[in-house]
Protein backbone atom coordinates (compact mmCIF):
# COMPACT_ATOMS: atom_id res chain seq x y z
CA UNK A 1 0.00 0.00 0.00
CA UNK A 2 2.80 2.42 0.75
CA UNK A 3 4.74 1.58 -1.91
CA UNK A 4 1.86 2.02 -4.18
CA UNK A 5 1.40 5.63 -3.16
CA UNK A 6 4.91 6.69 -3.43
CA UNK A 7 4.81 5.47 -6.51
CA UNK A 8 1.12 7.60 -7.35
CA UNK A 9 3.24 10.70 -5.45
CA UNK A 10 5.76 10.16 -8.18
CA UNK A 11 3.86 10.18 -10.97
CA UNK A 12 1.84 13.38 -9.78
CA UNK A 13 4.97 15.37 -9.67
CA UNK A 14 6.01 14.06 -12.81
CA UNK A 15 2.68 14.77 -14.25
CA UNK A 16 2.69 18.55 -12.47
CA UNK A 17 6.19 19.23 -14.15
CA UNK A 18 4.74 18.49 -17.73
CA UNK A 19 5.74 14.93 -18.17
CA UNK A 20 3.55 12.09 -19.39
CA UNK A 21 1.24 10.48 -16.94
CA UNK A 22 1.65 7.02 -17.65
CA UNK A 23 -2.31 5.24 -16.93
CA UNK A 24 -1.90 1.82 -17.63
CA UNK A 25 -4.24 -0.87 -16.49
CA UNK A 26 -2.51 -1.86 -12.81
CA UNK A 27 -2.11 2.29 -11.84
CA UNK A 28 -5.78 2.45 -12.63
CA UNK A 29 -6.74 -0.25 -10.61
CA UNK A 30 -4.40 1.32 -7.82
CA UNK A 31 -6.37 4.10 -7.85
CA UNK A 32 -9.45 2.05 -7.99
CA UNK A 33 -8.08 0.23 -5.08
CA UNK A 34 -7.58 3.70 -3.28
CA UNK A 35 -10.61 3.91 -2.51
CA UNK A 36 -11.49 6.36 -6.33
CA UNK A 37 -14.81 6.04 -8.12
CA UNK A 38 -15.02 4.95 -11.37
CA UNK A 39 -15.81 8.21 -13.09
CA UNK A 40 -12.58 9.82 -11.64
CA UNK A 41 -10.23 7.01 -12.72
CA UNK A 42 -12.13 7.56 -16.09
CA UNK A 43 -11.42 11.63 -16.11
CA UNK A 44 -7.48 10.35 -15.29
CA UNK A 45 -7.31 7.50 -18.21
CA UNK A 46 -8.42 10.48 -20.28
CA UNK A 47 -5.67 12.65 -19.63
CA UNK A 48 -4.98 13.57 -23.55
CA UNK A 49 -7.64 15.48 -23.57
CA UNK A 50 -6.44 17.97 -21.15
CA UNK A 51 -3.90 21.00 -22.56
CA UNK A 52 -3.00 21.95 -19.26
CA UNK A 53 -3.74 19.72 -15.58
CA UNK A 54 -2.39 21.38 -12.28
CA UNK A 55 -2.27 19.02 -9.43
CA UNK A 56 -2.02 20.03 -5.89
CA UNK A 57 -2.18 18.59 -2.40
CA UNK A 58 -4.86 20.71 0.16
CA UNK A 59 -3.91 20.73 3.59
CA UNK A 60 -6.06 23.48 4.61
CA UNK A 61 -8.22 20.91 5.68
CA UNK A 62 -8.48 17.90 7.69
CA UNK A 63 -9.06 15.68 4.86
CA UNK A 64 -6.43 15.89 2.18
CA UNK A 65 -7.22 16.60 -0.90
CA UNK A 66 -6.14 16.72 -4.92
CA UNK A 67 -7.91 19.22 -6.88
CA UNK A 68 -7.33 18.75 -10.45
CA UNK A 69 -7.08 22.43 -12.44
CA UNK A 70 -7.94 22.40 -16.03
CA UNK A 71 -7.92 24.64 -18.51
CA UNK A 72 -8.93 22.38 -21.34
CA UNK A 73 -8.91 22.53 -25.22
CA UNK A 74 -12.81 21.05 -24.95
CA UNK A 75 -15.12 23.29 -22.99
CA UNK A 76 -16.42 19.95 -21.71
CA UNK A 77 -13.48 18.77 -19.42
CA UNK A 78 -12.76 22.72 -18.33
CA UNK A 79 -14.18 21.41 -14.79
CA UNK A 80 -12.57 20.75 -11.49
CA UNK A 81 -12.66 17.33 -9.92
CA UNK A 82 -12.12 16.99 -6.27
CA UNK A 83 -11.75 13.56 -4.63
CA UNK A 84 -9.76 12.64 -1.27
CA UNK A 85 -6.46 11.10 -0.99
CA UNK A 86 -3.75 11.39 1.54
CA UNK A 87 -0.89 11.23 -0.94
CA UNK A 88 1.51 13.27 -0.07
CA UNK A 89 3.33 15.86 -2.75
CA UNK A 90 7.27 16.99 -2.23
CA UNK A 91 6.34 19.75 0.29
CA UNK A 92 8.47 19.03 3.35
CA UNK A 93 9.29 22.67 5.05
CA UNK A 94 12.44 21.05 5.53
CA UNK A 95 14.20 23.30 3.01
CA UNK A 96 17.09 25.87 3.57
CA UNK A 97 14.38 28.64 3.50
CA UNK A 98 11.88 26.92 5.63
CA UNK A 99 14.54 26.39 8.10
CA UNK A 100 15.69 29.93 8.25
CA UNK A 101 11.93 31.25 8.44
CA UNK A 102 11.12 28.81 11.25
CA UNK A 103 13.95 30.14 13.24
CA UNK A 104 14.16 33.68 12.49
CA UNK A 105 10.39 34.89 11.46
CA UNK A 106 11.57 36.17 8.06
CA UNK A 107 12.84 35.93 4.66
CA UNK A 108 16.42 35.04 4.55
CA UNK A 109 18.50 37.41 1.48
CA UNK A 110 19.20 35.08 -1.70
CA UNK A 111 22.75 34.05 -1.99
CA UNK A 112 22.84 36.57 -4.91
CA UNK A 113 20.87 40.28 -3.70
CA UNK A 114 22.13 42.00 -7.03
CA UNK A 115 22.42 39.54 -10.15
CA UNK A 116 24.14 39.65 -14.05
CA UNK A 117 23.30 38.46 -17.11
CA UNK A 118 26.26 37.00 -17.96
CA UNK A 119 26.52 35.22 -15.08
CA UNK A 120 23.38 33.50 -14.73
CA UNK A 121 23.67 32.28 -18.37
CA UNK A 122 27.37 30.91 -17.84
CA UNK A 123 25.66 29.60 -14.59
CA UNK A 124 23.04 27.73 -16.34
CA UNK A 125 24.79 26.83 -19.70
CA UNK A 126 21.30 27.53 -20.86
CA UNK A 127 21.46 29.71 -24.74
CA UNK A 128 19.42 27.32 -26.98
CA UNK A 129 21.96 26.88 -29.88
CA UNK A 130 19.19 28.26 -32.19
CA UNK A 131 18.76 31.47 -29.75
CA UNK A 132 19.39 35.31 -31.38
CA UNK A 133 21.25 37.61 -29.16
CA UNK A 134 18.21 39.32 -28.19
CA UNK A 135 17.05 39.63 -24.99
CA UNK A 136 12.98 39.92 -23.86
CA UNK A 137 12.03 41.74 -21.06
CA UNK A 138 8.49 41.16 -19.41
CA UNK A 139 6.18 43.38 -17.10
CA UNK A 140 4.56 41.91 -14.28
CA UNK A 141 2.37 38.35 -14.87
CA UNK A 142 0.38 38.37 -11.60
CA UNK A 143 -0.41 34.77 -12.40
CA UNK A 144 -1.74 35.22 -16.42
CA UNK A 145 -0.15 32.32 -17.61
CA UNK A 146 -1.85 32.52 -20.68
CA UNK A 147 -0.95 35.89 -21.19
CA UNK A 148 2.54 35.20 -20.70
CA UNK A 149 2.70 32.07 -23.35
CA UNK A 150 0.63 34.51 -25.88
CA UNK A 151 3.55 37.30 -25.48
CA UNK A 152 6.23 35.29 -25.82
CA UNK A 153 5.26 33.58 -29.10
CA UNK A 154 3.76 36.61 -30.11
CA UNK A 155 7.49 38.48 -29.69
CA UNK A 156 9.12 35.64 -31.09
CA UNK A 157 7.44 35.32 -34.31
CA UNK A 158 7.17 38.57 -35.04
CA UNK A 159 10.58 40.25 -33.82
CA UNK A 160 12.60 37.02 -33.74
CA UNK A 161 11.99 35.24 -36.71
CA UNK A 162 10.11 32.17 -34.55
CA UNK A 163 13.70 31.64 -32.55
CA UNK A 164 14.35 31.61 -29.06
CA UNK A 165 15.63 34.78 -27.39
CA UNK A 166 19.14 34.40 -25.67
CA UNK A 167 17.28 35.37 -22.16
CA UNK A 168 14.11 36.25 -21.06
CA UNK A 169 14.08 38.02 -17.78
CA UNK A 170 10.76 39.17 -15.77
CA UNK A 171 10.36 42.19 -13.51
CA UNK A 172 8.75 40.07 -10.65
CA UNK A 173 5.37 39.98 -8.97
CA UNK A 174 4.57 36.77 -11.08
CA UNK A 175 2.05 35.78 -8.36
CA UNK A 176 -0.94 36.65 -6.94
CA UNK A 177 -4.19 38.49 -8.46
CA UNK A 178 -4.34 36.31 -11.60
CA UNK A 179 -6.11 32.44 -11.82
CA UNK A 180 -2.87 30.48 -12.32
CA UNK A 181 0.10 31.87 -9.68
CA UNK A 182 1.56 28.14 -9.02
CA UNK A 183 1.79 26.94 -12.23
CA UNK A 184 3.51 30.39 -13.91
CA UNK A 185 6.51 30.44 -11.30
CA UNK A 186 6.37 26.49 -12.14
CA UNK A 187 5.98 27.41 -15.69
CA UNK A 188 8.78 29.95 -15.53
CA UNK A 189 11.23 27.64 -13.13
CA UNK A 190 11.01 25.00 -15.60
CA UNK A 191 12.20 27.33 -18.79
CA UNK A 192 15.80 27.28 -20.19
CA UNK A 193 17.37 30.80 -20.15
CA UNK A 194 14.24 32.24 -18.36
CA UNK A 195 14.88 34.75 -15.11
CA UNK A 196 13.36 37.11 -13.16
CA UNK A 197 14.04 39.64 -10.29
CA UNK A 198 11.49 39.44 -7.24
CA UNK A 199 8.57 41.02 -6.34
CA UNK A 200 6.47 42.38 -3.43
CA UNK A 201 4.13 40.23 -4.43
CA UNK A 202 6.95 37.25 -4.47
CA UNK A 203 8.15 37.79 -1.08
CA UNK A 204 4.27 37.82 0.31
CA UNK A 205 3.67 35.02 -1.42
CA UNK A 206 6.94 33.26 -0.47
CA UNK A 207 6.33 34.38 3.40
CA UNK A 208 2.66 32.33 3.15
CA UNK A 209 4.20 29.54 1.50
CA UNK A 210 7.12 29.17 4.77
CA UNK A 211 4.07 29.61 7.28
CA UNK A 212 3.27 33.01 8.32
CA UNK A 213 -0.36 32.53 9.08
CA UNK A 214 -2.21 36.27 8.84
CA UNK A 215 -1.06 35.07 4.99
CA UNK A 216 -1.85 31.53 5.10
CA UNK A 217 -5.99 32.50 6.61
CA UNK A 218 -6.20 34.43 3.60
CA UNK A 219 -8.68 33.35 0.31
CA UNK A 220 -6.04 34.74 -2.06
CA UNK A 221 -2.94 33.07 -0.59
CA UNK A 222 -4.17 29.61 -0.52
CA UNK A 223 -2.67 28.42 -3.72
CA UNK A 224 0.23 28.52 -2.27
CA UNK A 225 -0.08 25.28 -1.09
CA UNK A 226 0.66 24.01 -4.79
CA UNK A 227 4.00 24.73 -4.23
CA UNK A 228 6.91 21.79 -4.03
CA UNK A 229 10.00 22.56 -2.11
CA UNK A 230 11.97 23.42 -5.21
CA UNK A 231 9.37 25.84 -6.04
CA UNK A 232 9.60 27.60 -2.72
CA UNK A 233 14.13 27.79 -3.12
CA UNK A 234 13.82 28.73 -6.38
CA UNK A 235 11.60 31.88 -5.53
CA UNK A 236 13.80 32.44 -2.54
CA UNK A 237 17.16 32.72 -4.93
CA UNK A 238 15.30 34.95 -7.25
CA UNK A 239 17.85 38.29 -6.83
CA UNK A 240 16.35 41.51 -6.54
CA UNK A 241 18.13 43.20 -9.58
CA UNK A 242 19.97 41.31 -12.75
CA UNK A 243 21.95 43.77 -14.47
CA UNK A 244 22.54 43.64 -18.58
CA UNK A 245 25.86 44.50 -19.45
CA UNK A 246 26.20 47.02 -21.84
CA UNK A 247 28.51 44.42 -24.46
CA UNK A 248 25.56 42.11 -24.76
CA UNK A 249 23.13 45.09 -26.31
CA UNK A 250 26.03 46.17 -28.52
CA UNK A 251 27.36 42.97 -30.48
CA UNK A 252 26.18 44.05 -33.73
CA UNK A 253 26.59 48.25 -32.66
CA UNK A 254 29.23 49.01 -30.37
CA UNK A 255 27.89 52.63 -29.88
CA UNK A 256 24.19 51.55 -29.59
CA UNK A 257 23.94 51.56 -25.61
CA UNK A 258 26.02 53.65 -23.43
CA UNK A 259 25.31 52.46 -20.03
CA UNK A 260 23.98 49.34 -18.68
CA UNK A 261 20.75 48.02 -18.07
CA UNK A 262 19.45 46.71 -14.94
CA UNK A 263 16.33 45.15 -14.34
CA UNK A 264 14.19 45.74 -10.81
CA UNK A 265 10.84 45.44 -10.00
CA UNK A 266 9.70 48.62 -8.58
CA UNK A 267 12.49 50.86 -8.63
CA UNK A 268 15.15 53.02 -7.29
CA UNK A 269 16.26 55.96 -5.25
CA UNK A 270 18.28 58.27 -7.32
CA UNK A 271 22.17 59.09 -5.93
CA UNK A 272 22.25 56.35 -3.63
CA UNK A 273 24.56 53.07 -4.88
CA UNK A 274 23.10 49.53 -6.13
CA UNK A 275 24.03 48.34 -2.86
CA UNK A 276 22.61 50.47 -0.15
CA UNK A 277 19.04 50.24 -1.57
CA UNK A 278 16.95 48.75 0.41
CA UNK A 279 14.52 45.87 0.29
CA UNK A 280 11.87 47.63 0.11
CA UNK A 281 12.51 50.36 -2.16
CA UNK A 282 13.56 47.77 -4.64
CA UNK A 283 10.12 46.06 -4.34
CA UNK A 284 7.47 48.50 -3.46
CA UNK A 285 9.11 51.64 -4.52
CA UNK A 286 6.66 54.08 -6.62
CA UNK A 287 7.68 57.84 -5.78
CA UNK A 288 10.21 59.60 -4.54
CA UNK A 289 10.75 63.15 -2.55
CA UNK A 290 13.29 65.58 -2.88
CA UNK A 291 15.29 67.45 -0.06
CA UNK A 292 16.88 70.63 -1.93
CA UNK A 293 20.50 71.57 -1.05
CA UNK A 294 22.97 74.21 -2.04
CA UNK A 295 23.49 72.86 -5.32
CA UNK A 296 21.42 70.41 -7.25
CA UNK A 297 24.26 68.20 -7.37
CA UNK A 298 24.41 67.34 -4.04
CA UNK A 299 19.96 67.23 -3.86
CA UNK A 300 19.02 64.22 -2.05
CA UNK A 301 16.04 61.97 -2.84
CA UNK A 302 13.87 59.27 -0.66
CA UNK A 303 11.10 56.93 -0.60
CA UNK A 304 7.93 59.11 -0.47
CA UNK A 305 5.65 57.84 1.92
CA UNK A 306 2.60 59.62 2.33
CA UNK A 307 1.85 58.95 5.67
CA UNK A 308 4.72 60.89 6.78
CA UNK A 309 5.67 63.39 3.74
CA UNK A 310 3.32 66.12 2.13
CA UNK A 311 2.14 66.05 -1.37
CA UNK A 312 5.69 66.96 -3.00
CA UNK A 313 6.62 64.29 -4.63
CA UNK A 314 7.47 62.56 -7.98
CA UNK A 315 7.72 59.18 -9.75
CA UNK A 316 11.36 57.86 -9.23
CA UNK A 317 12.10 57.00 -13.07
CA UNK A 318 11.35 60.83 -13.82
CA UNK A 319 14.18 61.93 -11.80
CA UNK A 320 16.69 59.24 -12.67
CA UNK A 321 19.64 59.38 -14.67
CA UNK A 322 21.91 56.23 -13.83
CA UNK A 323 22.07 52.95 -16.07
CA UNK A 324 18.90 52.30 -17.49
CA UNK A 325 16.56 50.81 -15.33
CA UNK A 326 13.25 48.48 -16.49
CA UNK A 327 11.01 48.18 -14.46
CA UNK A 328 6.92 47.20 -12.99
CA UNK A 329 5.09 47.42 -10.27
CA UNK A 330 3.19 50.86 -11.05
CA UNK A 331 0.14 48.99 -13.09
CA UNK A 332 -1.91 52.64 -12.49
CA UNK A 333 0.73 54.27 -14.45
CA UNK A 334 1.05 52.24 -17.19
CA UNK A 335 3.93 52.05 -19.78
CA UNK A 336 6.43 54.70 -18.63
CA UNK A 337 8.94 56.17 -21.13
CA UNK A 338 11.79 58.04 -19.23
CA UNK A 339 15.56 58.75 -20.45
CA UNK A 340 16.65 56.02 -18.36
CA UNK A 341 13.92 54.40 -17.11
CA UNK A 342 11.34 51.86 -18.60
CA UNK A 343 7.92 50.84 -16.76
CA UNK A 344 6.41 47.95 -18.00
CA UNK A 345 3.41 47.45 -15.93
CA UNK A 346 0.59 47.73 -17.87
CA UNK A 347 -2.00 46.04 -15.81
CA UNK A 348 -2.17 42.23 -17.57
CA UNK A 349 -4.47 40.89 -14.15
CA UNK A 350 -6.55 44.09 -14.50
CA UNK A 351 -7.99 43.54 -17.78
CA UNK A 352 -5.65 45.90 -19.70
CA UNK A 353 -1.85 44.27 -21.34
CA UNK A 354 0.77 42.52 -20.63
CA UNK A 355 3.55 44.44 -21.70
CA UNK A 356 7.31 43.25 -22.83
CA UNK A 357 10.37 45.03 -24.31
CA UNK A 358 13.28 43.82 -26.59
CA UNK A 359 16.58 44.50 -26.20
CA UNK A 360 18.53 46.01 -28.32
CA UNK A 361 16.01 48.34 -30.06
CA UNK A 362 13.99 49.03 -27.42
CA UNK A 363 11.19 47.46 -29.44
CA UNK A 364 7.94 47.11 -27.24
CA UNK A 365 4.95 44.37 -27.87
CA UNK A 366 1.81 44.03 -25.49
CA UNK A 367 -1.11 41.57 -25.80
CA UNK A 368 -4.01 42.40 -24.24
CA UNK A 369 -5.52 39.98 -21.19
CA UNK A 370 -7.80 37.41 -21.52
CA UNK A 371 -10.57 39.24 -19.32
CA UNK A 372 -10.11 41.07 -16.28
CA UNK A 373 -9.05 38.86 -13.46
CA UNK A 374 -8.56 41.06 -10.22
CA UNK A 375 -10.77 44.63 -10.01
CA UNK A 376 -8.51 47.40 -9.32
CA UNK A 377 -8.27 48.94 -5.88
Amino acid sequence: MNRTKQSLSKAFKNWRNGRSFPFQAPSVFAFMFLGFSTSTVFAFSNHSVFDRETVYHNKAKQSSKFVIATSAVKPEVAKLQTFSNSIELDRTYGTDVDLHFQKHKELPFPKIKHDSLDRLLQENKSIEKDATEKILVIGDVHGCLNELKALVKKASNEHNDGKEFCALILVGDLCNKGPFSAEVIQYVRNQKSWFSVRGNHDNAALMAALGDEKRREKEHYQWVKKLSDEDITWMSQLPYTIRIPKHRLNMNNPSLYDRDVIIVHAGLIPRVGLDQQDVKTMTTIREVTHESCNSNKDSKYFYYDKKIHSSNSKPWASVWNGEHVIFGHDAKRGIQQENYATGLDSGACYGKFLTGIILPGNTMISIEAERVHCPIN
